[in-house]
């Protein structure tokens, strides 16, 4: 499994005609129901994890490694969720649902 390349992240700017000064920030984890973002992942023992959540993008916990992303993902399950790409524009913060890796994603 490898991470998006410099330009297949540069074809997706141009397909969701994102500005071209738009800076990739790193992969995020999007729980579509709730309309949140992971946000920070504390283990406090071997067996229980805390997660926090916010409702932004640009607060969420930033991923720069796809793998690692998808670990997190695998290991909640309370709820659904997808890996995004998250761009800053310079204006605001943007993400592109992760389509090329979904099937590995679930």
């Amino acid at each position: 499994m490898k991470r998006y390349t410099k330009e297949e992240i540069s074809q997706l700017m141009n397909e969701f005609s994102l500005p071209d000064n738009s800076k990739f920030q790193g992969y995020v984890i999007h729980f579509f129901e709730a309309d949140e973002f992971l946000e920070s992942i504390q283990r406090i023992k071997n067996t229980v994890t805390q997660r926090g959540f916010v409702k932004t993008p640009e607060l969420a916990k930033v991923f720069r490694n796809y793998e690692k992303a998808l670990h997190q993902k695998l290991n909640y399950t309370k709820q659904d969720s997808n890996i995004c790409l998250l761009f800053d524009t310079g204006k605001q913060f943007v993400i592109i649902q992760d389509w090329k890796y979904k099937k590995w994603a679930h």
